[in-house]
């Protein structure tokens, strides 16, 4: 018994050594994941009290709405700009406007637009700093009211609008609208279904319901691990990293049943139909589709060429969904 006992000493201890390893590895482990956490969640907030150019207005429906306003020193002199509207995609907000001001290959066009122009980047109903409509299930033609809401509230009298990706439909729906004043539309990387030839493998709304379940903490999870600068780990362009992840993470602002709900909505298609745009001849318009985006493919804008015959067909050579926001000084100077 006693050899027994002395043979068995080894082993204990060695048995205890190792859960004492695995215990400091799976501390070690925690600790570094809550210091990235940390670091990054630090650098989204910095980000949000550092930035400048937001504004918030208050709708006449009493729902807030938030944007960015390029350049900021616009602000004053709206009567004195070419006014437009961005719509952002999904995974982004209003700060869009940044991104691709910052995404641009033509410093120089973006800086001749900077004393012309004044580029309102709002976030759409839902996400951001905006409230959402009252269901929390948002149309193309609530966030189109908006848009002529705010439109009206900042004195705008001519103004042009730019959607992208998920935006394009919404600026599409504004279009069919004729709000007073609209002279300009541009669609870029815009995906393009009426609802009477939508896909038939759309995604169902019990989808939209799941997100709705895990509206928290799914969405601060996602708020910060796409920190605005985190991604400077990966974009080594100058502010694109910034201006990325500030716009990626305020699209989960306001939690995770506005993104369900909107790719829901994408795909069953819009309400009316290009034809009821075509006929509006004062309205100038031009589709940017990149030839390489496997996102949104370039039938879509096709689509749209063939149903918007006055309208003038960009095609980005070698762009992508992402990459095409390298055009944007020529975007912007199309809506201006």
């Amino acid at each position: 018994m006693q050899w027994l006992l002395r043979g068995s000493t080894p082993r204990r201890h060695s048995l205890a050594s190792r859960i004492h390893a695995m215990w400091l590895l799976h501390a070690f482990i925690g600790l570094a994941l809550a210091a990235l956490g940390g670091e990054t969640a630090w650098r989204y907030r910095r980000s949000l009290h550092a930035r400048d150019g937001r504004f918030t207005t208050t709708l006449s429906s009493g729902r807030r709405l938030e944007y960015t306003l390029w350049p900021p020193e616009a602000a004053d002199k709206l009567q004195q700009r070419s006014v437009i509207v961005h719509l952002h995609g999904m995974v982004a907000s209003g700060d869009d406007v940044q991104l691709m001001v910052n995404a641009s290959t033509d410093p120089a066009a973006i800086e001749q637009l900077r004393s012309r122009v004044a580029i309102i980047g709002i976030d759409r109903p839902g996400f951001g700093g905006s409230d959402s409509v009252a269901n929390g299930r948002t149309t193309l033609s609530d966030v189109a009211a908006d848009v002529e809401d705010l439109i009206g509230a900042l004195g705008v009298e001519q103004w042009g609008v730019v959607g992208f990706s998920a935006g394009g439909p919404v600026a599409l729906a504004l279009a069919a609208r004729s709000p007073k004043g609209l002279r300009r539309l541009v669609t870029v990387a815009s995906p393009w279904w009426w609802a009477g030839d939508a896909p038939s493998d759309m995604p169902q709304q019990p989808w939209a319901d799941l997100a709705a379940a895990v509206h928290w903490p799914f969405h601060k999870v996602l708020s910060y691990v796409i920190g605005p600068r985190l991604l400077s780990r990966f974009v080594t362009t100058p502010r694109l990293a910034e201006s990325l992840g500030t716009s990626m993470s305020r699209y989960y602002a306001r939690g995770a049943w506005a993104g369900a709900w909107e790719a829901t909505q994408l795909r069953r298609g819009a309400p009316f139909q290009l034809r009821d745009i075509a006929g509006r001849s004062h309205i100038v318009a031009s589709i940017f589709q990149g030839t390489a985006d496997a996102t949104v493919t370039p039938d879509h804008g096709h689509r749209l060429a063939s149903g918007l015959p006055q309208a003038e067909l960009h095609l980005v050579d070698g762009a992508d969904h992402f990459t095409i926001a390298r055009a944007a000084h020529k975007i912007f100077a199309a809506a201006a």
